[in-house]
């Protein structure tokens, strides 16, 4: 099967998969995917499952992204005062 330049940038425009790998925050979706399933070794997993899993993570990476705004802004670290 040849591959050529063109099909490789239109996949890479259009695939899912591609668009996941190509995405700024590539890091941080294989780190909440294995955290999901490669941890926890789990296969199968519902559509609404891994919603609910996705905004609990983004939850929590607001959550702190919060807490080191508030802890800059109060000249606090760690609970320390």
């Amino acid at each position: 099967m040849a591959l050529y330049s063109s099909t490789l940038n239109l996949l890479r425009q259009n695939h899912p998969a591609w668009r996941v790998l190509c995405a700024q925050h590539t890091l941080l979706v294989a780190g909440f995917l294995r955290s999901l399933f490669i941890v926890p070794n789990v296969r199968i997993l519902s559509q609404a499952d891994l919603i609910k899993a996705f905004i609990v993570a983004q939850w929590l990476a607001d959550f702190d992204n919060q807490l080191d705004k508030y802890l800059a802004a109060t000249d606090t670290t760690d609970g320390e005062r």
